[in-house]
């Protein structure tokens, strides 16, 4: 398995597009799958096009939550992907008539889903958001994506049984106090993460306090990022 981050607001690579938003494409051996889509969809496409991933290819979009800055790939994707498996945690009728006319189908979450034989969502988190962050069982552990963490990464990391291997994507923790940031640190340890690579609404500051803190355990998580699992 394969994972890329193809739509980000954190970029060390001047050969990519960076905007508001997350996005990550996973190639498995039978299917490819986007997690997310950012906010823009032809800069989505652009950074798929200089990453040299095709994205007529995409089988299925799980949508972490229906924030604009989560869906606004989504119909560009749809358009070039007749069939389109979509999953969302709530629709709103004009985005699901949109994608439907487009020919895909539409399923939203209640509770966890399987996506494919090594991939799973968890559960959706209910609170003023309705939020599902994205398993991917490994060789190496469970890879855990997230959209941007709104219930809480511990709550979230939590409701995960077995050991994690990688952490990656938004933990909405912007200022967050430096006394939290230590609590939430320590929690991560307890849960023995492998390596965290947070980037999107995380925050700059937040994001530097993680790297030092997790020293060789830090990933870099922003647009370009690539892991083989």
């Amino acid at each position: 398995m394969k994972l890329y981050v193809v739509f980000n607001n954190h970029s060390n690579n001047p050969e990519l597009l960076a905007d508001w938003g997350f996005s990550a494409l996973l190639e498995t051996k039978t299917e490819n799958i986007l997690f997310d889509t950012g906010s823009n969809g032809p800069i989505l496409m652009e950074n798929m096009s200089r990453l040299g991933l095709k994205a007529h290819e995409i089988k299925k979009v799980v949508i972490s939550h229906n924030h604009w800055d989560h869906i606004g790939g989504l119909v560009e994707i749809a358009r070039k992907n007749r069939g389109l498996t979509v999953y969302l945690t709530e629709l709103h009728k004009e985005l699901g008539d949109t994608l439907k006319d487009l020919g895909a189908r539409v399923i939203v979450a209640k509770s966890q889903i399987k996506i494919s034989d090594s991939i799973n969502t968890t559960d959706v988190f209910e609170n003023s958001i309705k939020e599902l962050a994205l398993v991917c069982n490994t060789s190496k552990g469970k890879v855990i994506l997230t959209g941007c963490s709104h219930p809480g990464i511990v709550k979230i990391l939590n409701a995960i049984p077995g050991p994690k291997y990688l952490l990656l994507g938004g933990l909405h923790l912007f200022r967050t106090p430096i006394e939290k940031l230590y609590e939430i640190s320590r929690e991560l340890e307890k849960l023995r993460i492998k390596f965290i690579a947070p980037s999107h609404c995380t925050g700059e500051d937040v994001i530097a306090y993680f790297k030092d803190y997790f020293e060789k355990n830090f990933l870099y998580g922003g647009l370009g990022a690539k892991f083989n699992l």
